[in-house]
């Protein structure tokens, strides 16, 4: 995908609010204190990265603590572009067959590269499981003038209705001066979310328009410091990537789970990943797209959306300990467990040929710096052969006379 940028402005103010880790929202110490006065974001590769690594709102949290609500400080604003979510597009989203999910599995390779869908990357980093009530954590961090995000909340609200509960979802667009403009989505902002097996906490940066709404700070600020850097994204200009999703400190999704393509008007299955990049066309209608779920066959966006449904299912299962069972011993998610083995399986190869190659390198510096000394180093070893005899033929004169 060509590169793309687009401003998205704030300032950072401090705010106290109830923090599920724990700690009091203010702004913290260290690298992890998003405080940059402006920042912008580019497009890289299904990712959409802060390029100042700033965050700036005031923090409030969606927490969920075994079957408590935790409420969100959210009044809606009609300058948001957030309204409430229909109740028959929340209904098609988190009631989707799973016979069809079972047909739909994970897609096939070539489906899955022309619709850009892919698992979440393995925690290889030594961190502690990420729980909160009891229960393994959902973090989410993203914006709703993300592109990305946009896309990936269709999946990830279709995927936590399998293990619970939403309610008083919003919904909304992206930006509409950003790539992919206006992809329609859901917002976290002020949602509740309730399971007997999962945590999920979510944060939305800001609005549509960019005008702040939370941030991460204590635990949740390292996490997305430490997990959303390299490795696990390709270099260290695509840190603090959007949107960022963490399950249990075990598996990190960093950028779209799809291309945000396949919500346009026009998308086909051949020309996903960049339909609609520049704008041009009408995203779908909400009503079309939780439809398209339950007749995917011929739908890019239900495809899509149900293939990247089985897989982050299927990382919800690894980490709450396969339950429920319906639901983690389903064709459909063992499809996308079997995925997700395959993308450790890959990570750890690739870890040990970088490892090999490191060694290799090594090993053949130093070789070299033995067998072939440099100029400046055969000269002192010249100099100091011919040093003894020269002071030994000055002493002999110095006898002599």
């Amino acid at each position: 995908m060509s590169s793309a940028r687009s401003p998205h402005r704030g300032v950072q103010r401090a705010s106290r609010s109830a923090h599920p880790h724990g700690q009091a929202a203010r702004p913290s110490a260290g690298r992890h204190q998003y405080s940059a006065p402006s920042r912008a974001a580019v497009q890289r590769g299904g990712r959409w990265v802060l390029l100042s690594g700033g965050v700036a709102a005031a923090a409030v949290v969606i927490a969920v603590v075994v079957l408590v609500v935790v409420k969100l400080v959210s009044p809606a604003s009609s300058s948001s572009g957030r309204q409430a979510a229909p109740a028959d597009v929340v209904q098609a989203l988190s009631g989707i067959p799973q016979s069809v999910l079972n047909e739909v599995g994970v897609a096939t390779p070539t489906l899955r590269a022309e619709l850009e869908v892919g698992p979440p990357q393995k925690v290889t980093t030594k961190m502690s499981p990420l729980t909160w009530g009891g229960k393994p954590e959902v973090l989410y961090i993203g914006e709703e003038s993300c592109p990305y995000c946009a896309a990936t909340r269709w999946a990830l609200v279709a995927a936590l209705s399998r293990f619970g509960h939403f309610s008083n979802l919003s919904v909304t667009s992206s930006a509409s001066n950003d790539v992919f403009p206006s992809t329609p989505t859901f917002s976290f902002y002020g949602a509740h979310y309730t399971s007997p097996y999962v945590s999920f906490v979510a944060y939305e940066l800001a609005t549509r328009t960019g005008t702040p709404l939370q941030t991460p700070h204590g635990t949740p600020a390292k996490i997305f410091g430490k997990l959303d850097a390299p490795p696990y994204v390709p270099s260290s200009q695509y840190s603090y990537s959007l949107p960022f999703i963490d399950f249990g400190n075990r598996w990190v999704q960093i950028g779209a789970v799809y291309s945000p393509g396949v919500l346009h008007q026009g998308a086909s299955f051949t020309n996903a990943v960049t339909w609609d990049q520049q704008g041009g066309q009408a995203g779908l209608p909400l009503g079309t797209i939780a439809g398209s779920t339950l007749y995917p066959k011929t739908s890019p966006s239900g495809q899509a959306i149900d293939a990247a449904t089985n897989i982050l299912v299927a990382t919800i299962c690894n980490i709450d300990g396969g339950k429920p069972a319906s639901v983690c011993r389903a064709p459909g998610t063992l499809a996308g467990a079997k995925l997700l083995a395959e993308q450790a399986a890959a990570q750890a190869k690739a870890a040990h040929a970088s490892t090999k190659a490191s060694r290799a390198a090594a090993g053949s510096a130093s070789s070299h710096a033995k067998t072939k000394p440099t100029a400046s180093s055969r000269g002192a070893q010249a100099a100091s052969t011919k040093a003894p005899s020269s002071a030994i033929s000055s002493a002999t004169k110095a006898k002599r006379s």
